[in-house]
């Protein structure tokens, strides 16, 4: 199936366009389509938003009823969204048609419904529809103007007051005092916890946001550096104790002494190999924390301003201010959508 007619087969559905993204409703149950190719393709995703528990037994049940046309797969944790990887070779609206028939009866069967919650307030009454988070849900349209709001004073707040400084001083504060609980496990318990690692680069990236560190592309490489230094610092403070407590020094005595070590690469080359297990666990940390201070404030405003240009509106639905108050429409169009 060519692009060009997958946009004319959206359309068709009265689909909100953004790129190979089309956002819509269909038989109640929020949308989003994104076509998967360039100038042709043979798969389209259909990711619909649902309430309710979804089970391995409604998974059997919708793959065995959709067979042929596509196949349903488990892969969001929320559990907000189903994703259905559709076959367009020979066409698009007929099958997303057939489809999402099928669905929604085994939907039904299963205690799945349309959700009716705002993922920003929790609240229901919403008044409109936009790609949040998973998927497409139902929206307050004050909550998303408030949501931008809020994201773009924060913003201009980090752009202009925070720092790279403030926050490596933060971050690598903040990476010592997580590794506390390793250090004490081995004190006292005589035992090695590698997975303790895994919370030096969660406490690097509280310390860092804490202390206004600055968001930029090199908050990322700062939160890899510091990790490192922080653990191996703890690594060289546990050095320091033993050998106070083996040969009776005091702290000063112990740091003038082990001093020296450090400017010894044999010193460094036996640390890290003995806390190879040490180094895995750090990393899942960094990967897990990754994402917090990954990017720019830039970015934050483009992802919310995205955001807001798939809102629509529901049919009939009173314009919001704030869930559940009256106010003015928003501009659907405040900003130009980015790929999903």
């Amino acid at each position: 199936m060519t692009y060009d007619q997958y946009i004319i087969e959206t359309q068709a559905l009265s689909f909100l366009q953004k790129g190979p993204n089309a956002f819509g409703v269909y038989r109640g149950f929020p949308v989003c389509c994104s076509f998967q190719g360039k100038a042709e393709g043979k798969t389209a995703v259909i990711t619909v938003s649902v309430e309710g528990k979804r089970g391995m037994k409604f998974f059997r049940a919708l793959n065995q009823s959709i067979k042929g046309l596509g196949n349903a797969v488990n892969g969001q944790a929320s559990g907000s969204v189903v994703q259905i990887h559709l076959q367009i070779r020979n066409g698009f609206g007929g099958p997303f048609r057939e489809v999402m028939e099928r669905f929604a009866s085994t939907a039904e069967e299963y205690g799945l419904r349309p959700p009716t919650l705002c993922p920003i307030c929790h609240q229901g009454g919403c008044n409109g529809y936009a790609f949040l988070g998973d998927g497409y849900m139902p929206v307050h349209e004050g909550c998303l103007r408030e949501l931008h709001q809020r994201v773009n004073a924060s913003a201009h707040q980090n752009m202009s007051e925070g720092s790279i400084l403030t926050g490596i001083i933060g971050g690598l504060v903040g990476g010592l005092v997580a590794g506390v609980p390793s250090l004490l496990t081995i004190l006292l318990l005589e035992r090695v916890y590698a997975a303790l690692m895994w919370l030096i680069p969660m406490g690097v990236a509280f310390g860092y946001k804490k202390c206004n560190g600055k968001r930029s592309r090199a908050a990322g490489p700062i939160l890899i550096l510091l990790s490192l230094l922080s653990m191996y610092l703890m690594e060289y403070m546990l050095f320091v104790v033993i050998m106070a407590t083996e040969y009776g020094w005091g702290v000063g005595e112990a740091l003038i002494t082990t001093l020296p070590f450090l400017l010894d690469p044999s010193f460094w080359v036996t640390l890290v190999q003995s806390s190879v297990m040490e180094l895995v666990f750090l990393v899942l940390g960094i990967a897990v924390s990754w994402k917090t201070l990954t990017g720019t404030a830039a970015d934050d405003v483009s992802n919310v301003e995205a955001c807001l240009s798939t809102y629509q509106p529901m049919p009939g639905a009173a314009s919001q201010t704030s869930s559940g108050q009256d106010g003015n429409t928003m501009d659907g169009n405040a900003a130009a959508a980015e790929e999903q």
